[in-house]
C-alpha cells in the first residue's frame, strides 16, 4: 500500500470513530486528471427513521457551498451516483441543478435529494455521460479506462470545460473522501462507527430479563415479509432552463423511477 493510501485509510477511520450527534453540512473540492476519473466519497446517515439527504455539485455554474467557498464555474457536467453500505446501486443524478452556468446558459450541475434510512454509504462523482453500470459499486463505470472518452473535458452539448469540481453533501453524520481502491473499506469503517454508536445509545436505554431457551421464540419459515424498498422519496429536479439533451445523454430520472430499461446509444464524440 502506498503511503498515500495509507493515509487516506487512516484519515477514514479517525473521522469515522469520532461520529458526532446531529446531523452535517460537509463540502468538497478537487481536480479531475481524465475525464473518465470518479471520486468516491463515504458517508454515515444517522437518526429514528428516514433522513433528507441532499448532494449538490456547484463546479459547472458556480455558487456558494455549504462550508462558505465560493465556487468558480468552467466545471465539467457531473453525474452523482449513490449506493448503500451493501454497495447497491439507489438513484443516481445528471443535471438536476437549476443553477445556470453564465458562459452557456446552461445548467448541468447535478442535485439529488433523497430520504434515506441509517447507514453507510457511499456517492459517486463521474463526468456525464460516465454513468454507474450498476446493479453494484462493483460493475463499475460506462466509460471508466478509456482515458478522455470525450477528449478532454467537454459538456454534452461540446462546450470546453476543465477538470474542477466541488460537492456539497448536507444532512449527515459525517463524510470522507475516499479513492475507488479504498471505498469498501472507507464505509466499512463508517458503519462500525455508527453501530457502536447506536448499540450504546440502546444499552443506555434497555433493561434485560434472561430467559431460559425455551422462552424463545423464532421466526417460522415462510412466515416474514419482504421489506418495501427505503428509498420511495428520490427527487430528481430537471432544470427547465436547459434546451433538450441530445439523443447521447440518458434519462436517468426515467430509469430510475421506473426500473424501465432503456436502449444506450453510443457516448463516443
Amino acid at each position: 500500500m502506498s503511503r498515500n493510501a495509507f493515509r487516506a485509510v487512516l484519515a477514514s477511520a479517525l473521522f469515522s470513530m469520532s461520529l458526532g450527534g446531529g446531523a452535517a453540512n460537509l463540502s468538497f473540492t478537487g481536480d479531475f486528471a481524465s475525464d473518465d476519473d470518479a471520486q468516491f466519497f463515504s458517508f454515515a446517515v444517522e437518526g429514528p427513521a428516514l433522513n433528507v439527504v441532499t448532494l449538490t455539485t456547484l463546479s459547472y455554474a458556480g455558487g456558494v457551498s455549504a462550508a462558505g467557498a465560493v465556487i468558480s464555474p468552467g466545471g465539467f457536467d457531473p453525474v452523482v451516483s449513490l449506493f448503500d453500505g451493501a454497495g447497491t446501486l439507489i438513484a443516481e443524478n445528471d443535471d438536476g441543478s437549476d443553477v445556470i452556468d453564465p458562459a452557456t446558459g446552461l445548467s448541468l450541475d447535478a442535485f439529488l435529494q433523497i430520504n434515506i434510512p441509517a447507514g453507510a454509504y457511499v456517492a459517486a462523482l463521474t463526468q456525464s455521460p460516465n454513468f454507474a453500470l450498476g446493479p453494484g459499486i462493483a460493475d463499475g463505470f460506462e466509460l471508466a479506462g478509456t482515458g478522455n472518452f470525450a477528449g478532454g473535458f467537454f459538456d454534452v452539448f461540446g462546450n470546453p470545460r476543465d477538470g474542477h469540481w466541488a460537492l456539497d453533501i448536507l444532512g449527515v453524520a459525517a463524510a470522507v473522501p475516499s479513492p475507488g481502491t479504498l471505498w469498501l473499506l472507507s464505509v466499512s469503517l463508517l458503519g462500525l462507527a455508527l453501530w457502536r454508536r447506536q448499540t450504546h445509545k440502546r444499552l443506555e436505554r434497555s433493561v434485560f430479563v434472561l430467559k431460559p431457551p425455551a422462552a424463545i421464540s423464532l421466526c417460522p419459515p415462510g412466515s416474514c415479509r419482504p421489506r418495501a424498498t427505503p428509498y420511495p422519496s428520490a427527487r430528481f429536479h430537471s432544470a427547465e432552463t436547459s434546451p433538450a439533451p441530445p439523443a447521447s445523454c440518458r434519462s436517468l430520472t426515467h430509469r430510475l423511477q421506473t426500473g424501465a430499461p432503456e436502449a444506450r446509444a453510443s457516448s463516443a464524440p
